[in-house]
């Protein structure tokens, strides 16, 4: 365990690991048992102390290794749905629409999150016939383009950062530009530093896993 976790209480250490279950920062402050009546305020404000941070970025590495889940994996597989198309399971038969899945490809099926079979009798008597009906309902393929293109840097999204300090606005005060200045920029190297302790981190991890984390961590 590394200095930077020690320093974390115990309550904040099962707020990193419950974070990572939703990414709900609210619910994770419950979950960890901070008051519920303050798990609103808590949660954010938590993921504002750089030490929670870091801990929460080697908690994701240790993640990734243990499930081989990389970010390439996740893009081919959002990939699948976005381009998936209803069209390779469809023929038209005299003017109707039929499903056809003689000839479907392997990975059409990750595509489709429900099929549903349905049987009834049409008709009486003698003319009853037994129909069936296939009813094939594809994922969202509009969110998984949407996810495709943020992934890739096509969209942007407004996020905003709250670093929490320790400091009042009284305390500048009598401050001079010239040390606010200097002040503001040492926040900015401290902010740096999360990117560089989470290479650190995976410079730590076993050596069959440090390839599969390495996109996650950030050229210096």
């Amino acid at each position: 365990m590394t200095t930077e976790v020690r320093k974390l209480t115990p309550k904040r250490l099962e707020f990193c690991r419950q974070y990572l279950k939703d990414l709900n920062a609210t619910a994770a402050a419950r979950r960890a048992g901070y008051a519920v009546k303050n798990a609103d305020v808590e949660g954010p404000r938590l993921l504002g102390f750089a030490g929670v941070q870091r801990e929460i970025a080697r908690l994701r590495l240790e993640l990734q290794s243990r499930t081989q889940v990389s970010p390439e994996k996740i893009v081919r597989e959002l990939a699948l749905i976005a381009f998936s198309d209803i069209g390779d399971v469809i023929r038209f038969v005299d003017g109707a629409a039929h499903l056809d899945f003689s000839d479907l490809p392997p990975e059409f099926t990750k595509s489709v999150s429900q099929i549903t079979v349905e049987t009834f009798t049409e008709g009486r008597g003698d003319r009853a016939t037994d129909i069936r009906q296939v009813k094939l309902k594809m994922n969202d393929k509009r969110a998984a383009l949407v996810d495709l293109a943020k992934i890739m840097g096509m969209m942007r999204e407004q996020v905003d950062v709250n670093i929490t300090s320790d400091h009042d606005a009284a305390d500048f005060e009598d401050v001079s530009d010239d040390d606010l200045r200097a002040f503001i920029e040492r926040r900015r190297e401290g902010v740096a530093a999360v990117s560089q302790d989470v290479e650190v981190v995976a410079r730590e991890l076993p050596d069959d896993a440090r390839e599969e984390v390495s996109d996650v961590v950030p050229d210096q």
